[in-house]
């Protein structure tokens, strides 16, 4: 379900109830036609692009070495592409990068290569899921410093 489908139940609702007009929420979607194309492509684009932003990414996560480095060329990669897309956009990308990061591996360390179930761990000896949930932390670290990157560009 995509999120305008939602929203769309919600005008049909709300004009089901008596809170609006239909011809009221005919205006409203005309007035911000442009705001949901915008979000329709972005989604399309970013799905589309996934794999060169994994690859990119990956790129990035192999060559630095230093986990500060790391941070701030995520920081910096952030605020490179708040340039062009917005935070919202920026904040996706870099969630779907950090998925696919942790859809690598979770597989290999499940030796799973088919399994796509990310969030069953039971078959995972204990060692590894605690390097698995070291990874969890480090990726969501490295989420919060490309927030902080989209902050500071759009500041």
């Amino acid at each position: 379900m995509l999120p305008t489908d939602s929203g769309g139940l919600l005008a049909i609702e709300a004009v089901f109830i008596g809170m609006t007009s239909a011809e009221h929420v005919r205006n409203e979607v005309a007035a911000n036609l442009e705001v949901l194309l915008l979000l329709i492509f972005m989604v399309a684009g970013i799905y589309f692009m996934k794999q060169l932003l994994l690859f990119i990414f990956t790129r990035l996560l192999l060559t630095i070495r230093s986990k500060r480095l790391l941070s701030l060329a995520f920081c910096l990669a952030a605020a490179f592409l708040s340039a062009f897309l917005d935070a919202l956009t920026v904040v996706a990308v870099i969630i779907s990068v950090a998925v696919g990061f942790y859809s690598i591996y979770h597989r290999v360390v499940s030796a799973r290569p088919d399994d796509d179930d990310l969030l069953d761990d039971s078959h995972i000896d204990k060692h590894s899921r605690v390097v698995l949930e070291q990874f969890r932390a480090f990726l969501r670290s490295l989420m919060m410093h490309a927030g902080v990157g989209t902050a500071l560009a759009a500041s």
